[in-house]
């Protein structure tokens, strides 16, 4: 199974440890045709997220002068958090707009819209941990499938791992309006049955290195190794066709 682009990548611009420079470069030295910078969105707190929307021009300056220099077409995307419970994303259509790539995730830390959403995050889903509140579990998932209803999406970074969600139901969701699942090669939580539950419902996926630092680019081997073992099709994977085919903004 050959991928041909790494589509979730983070630079010093949010909490990475490289610049846009050393990521494209990596991503040409492992052989790879297209690498995507999906810094964090704004609304995650101390730091982790970009500082504000502006920084987008920047990336995008740099992205293209590293494109010329490199010959490896570089995506200038987003990594968006969602921060309420009706899917809202803290990127405006004006930013989302000038992305070639929007990815959304449910994350910790990060500043909600509305008191609901503040009392859902900081609150019930500590509890629901000790509690196992299947209502929590309901709303996370609802967030998501409303964030894919309302944005553009290419996919939805690692379901799963800092809230729990209904498999299914997310990834049937997903397959009616064209947004894939990751893969994620930097976390732990991904499993087989996952993998064999979603695919069940038609939807794509795609295996990303989640990268945070420039050694990590391309890295997809545990994910290969997973979608190989639910059984996967190589078809089913976005990244393995040699120019991104997945939604755009």
């Amino acid at each position: 199974m050959r991928l041909w682009g790494d589509y979730h990548t983070h630079t010093s611009y949010s909490h990475g440890r490289g610049t846009v420079a050393d990521m494209v470069l990596a991503a040409k030295e492992r052989g790879l045709k297209e690498v995507a910078i999906t810094d964090h969105g704004p609304g995650h707190l101390f730091g982790v997220g970009i500082a504000h929307l502006g920084v987008v021009n920047r990336i995008k300056e740099e992205a293209k002068l590293w494109e010329d220099r490199t010959g490896i077409r570089v995506l200038v995307g987003l990594e968006a958090n969602i921060i309420d419970l009706d899917g809202q994303l803290d990127v405006d259509d004006h930013t989302i707009a000038r992305l070639d790539i929007l990815l959304a995730g449910l994350h910790n830390w990060v500043w909600p819209r509305d008191w609901p959403s503040l009392w859902h995050f900081y609150g019930k889903i500590p509890l629901a941990r000790r509690l196992r509140s299947l209502k929590v579990r309901q709303a996370n998932t609802q967030a998501l499938v409303k964030a894919v209803a309302r944005h553009p999406v290419a996919f939805i970074t690692h379901p799963g791992l800092h809230m729990e969600i209904d498999t299914h139901l997310l990834a049937r969701e997903c397959q009616k309006y064209g947004t894939a699942l990751e893969i994620n090669t930097s976390h732990n939580h991904t499993t087989v049955e996952y993998i064999k539950v979603a695919a069940s419902t038609g939807v794509d996926f795609v295996i990303s290195s989640d990268a945070h630092d420039p050694r990590r680019v391309g890295d997809f081997v545990k994910g290969v190794e997973l979608a190989e073992g639910a059984g996967l099709r190589p078809e089913r994977i976005l990244n393995t066709r040699p120019s991104w085919e997945g939604k755009r903004p």
